[in-house]
C-alpha cells in the first residue's frame, strides 16, 4: 500500500495486493466517500428505432466517480473488494447507486471529514510501513507430504497440499517413489509461484533440503531458507510463527509478530505474570497505564460503540502499542477466545 498526499481529509492510496484490500475493507466506513475511476452507461449515447431505424444500448464511459459509502463487501484472502454507495460526484447519474470493484493494482482517494480516527489511522500507518515480507510463503516438508501456506495480513491461507500415495517402508523402490513425489512437488512450486516469492522450507529431518535442491534443479530462482522444526504439518507452521530466534524474511510479518505476542501472553498466563484479558481487567489496566502492548481483533474493535476503542485510546495515551489482527488464523481464533483482546502489562495487577 502506498499513500500520496498529506491532506488529512483526502487520503490518496494505491492498492497493490490482497493485504491492502484487507486494510481498506476495515478503514472504509459507512459515510466516508471514495473516489476512483469507474464506468457508467452514458444515457445520451442510447439510440432507439425512432432515432435512426435501429436500436443501440448506451455506451459505457470511463470517468472518475465519487460515492458515499453504504456497504463494503470483502472475503478473506480474496483479491476483490466491493464498495457500494450513492454517487456524489460524476459526469452524470449523481444520486444513483454505484459499486466500485477494487482489484490490485488500483488507485483511489478516500475522503474522510475530520480525518481517520486513531484506530483506523494506526492500522493504515502499519500497512504503509510494511516491508513487503507479506509475499513470503512457508512450505512444510515431510517425508510424504508437502504443504504450502501464504502469510497475509488477514490470516494464513492454505495454498496447496500434496501427499505421497504408496511407497511405504516395506515397498520395493520406495526411495524412488519418494524422489518422484518430491520432484513433482518441486515442479509444481516452480510452475505456480513467481520467482521473486521467498520460500521458507521447514519441517523435521532433511527432506526439506532435498526439496530445495530439486527446486533449483527444475529452474526455480526463489530465495530459499531452510529451517528445522520438531514436528510437521500445521504444527510446524505454528512453531515457525512463534519462534523469535530466527532471522528470516518473515520475521517482521504482522502474523509472526502477533503469534509471538500471543505466545508470550500464554507463557505469562501460565506463570501468573503481567498479562490481562477480558474487558473489565483490560479497562482497569488501561486506566492505570499498565498496558504495554495490546493485541486486539480488528473487526471487533470496529463494532459501533465497543468499549475496546476507548481502551485502545487509553493505551496510546500511556505510550502503549496496539496490534490489530484478523481472526482467520490460529492465533486470531485464540484471541477471540479471550474475548477479542489480550494485553501484555508493564507490571502485574494486584487482585482487587
Amino acid at each position: 500500500m502506498r499513500r500520496k498526499g498529506r491532506d488529512h481529509e483526502r487520503i490518496s492510496l494505491r492498492i497493490n495486493d490482497a493485504d491492502d484490500l484487507w486494510v481498506l475493507a476495515r478503514i472504509a466506513r459507512r459515510g466516508y466517500r471514495l473516489s476512483m475511476l469507474g464506468e457508467r452507461r452514458d444515457p445520451t449515447t442510447r439510440r432507439t428505432v425512432e432515432d435512426d431505424g435501429r436500436a443501440k444500448a448506451a455506451e459505457r464511459r470511463k470517468m472518475r466517480i465519487e460515492i458515499k459509502i453504504e456497504t463494503v463487501e470483502h472475503q478473506p484472502f480474496s483479491d476483490r473488494l466491493r464498495v457500494h454507495g450513492l454517487i456524489t460526484k460524476a459526469d452524470f447519474d449523481v444520486g444513483q447507486h454505484h459499486t466500485h470493484l477494487l482489484q490490485p493494482p488500483s488507485e483511489l482517494t478516500l475522503i474522510v471529514e475530520g480525518g481517520l480516527n486513531e484506530d483506523d489511522k494506526s492500522l493504515l500507518d502499519e500497512a504503509l510501513a510494511d516491508t513487503g515480507s507479506t509475499q513470503a510463503l512457508i512450505v512444510v516438508v515431510e517425508h510424504d507430504e508437502v504443504s504450502i501456506y501464504a502469510l497475509a495480513r488477514g490470516g494464513v491461507r492454505d495454498v496447496d497440499q500434496r501427499t505421497m500415495r504408496g511407497g511405504g517402508k516395506r515397498e520395493r523402490g520406495s526411495e524412488s517413489v519418494q524422489k518422484g513425489f518430491l520432484q513433482a512437488a518441486a515442479a509444481s512450486i516452480v510452475e505456480t509461484i513467481p520467482d521473486e516469492r521467498p520460500l521458507v522450507l521447514c519441517g523435521p529431518g532433511q527432506t526439506r533440503d532435498q526439496l530445495a535442491t530439486l527446486i533449483r534443479d527444475v529452474g526455480g530462482k526463489n530465495p530459499i531458507e531452510s529451517i528445522g522444526t520438531s514436528t510437521g504439518g500445521r504444527s510446524a507452521l505454528n512453531e515457525i510463527l512463534v519462534r523469535n530466534d530466527l532471522n528470516t524474511v518473515i520475521q517482521d510479518h504482522a502474523i509472526v509478530l502477533q503469534s509471538q505476542f500471543l505466545n508470550e501472553a500464554l507463557e505469562r498466563i501460565a506463570k501468573d505474570g503481567a498479562v490481562a484479558w477480558g474487558i473489565s481487567d483490560l479497562q482497569r489496566a488501561s486506566e492505570k497505564g499498565a498496558i504495554e502492548c495490546l493485541l486486539v481483533d480488528a473487526d471487533l474493535l470496529r463494532e459501533e460503540g465497543h468499549v475496546l476503542s476507548l481502551i485502545c485510546t487509553k493505551v496510546r495515551q500511556s505510550g502503549g502499542e496496539i496490534l490489530q489482527m484478523a481472526g482467520d488464523h490460529d492465533a486470531g481464533a485464540q484471541v477471540l477466545g479471550f474475548g477479542g483482546a489480550i494485553g501484555l502489562l508493564r507490571w502485574r495487577l494486584e487482585d482487587e
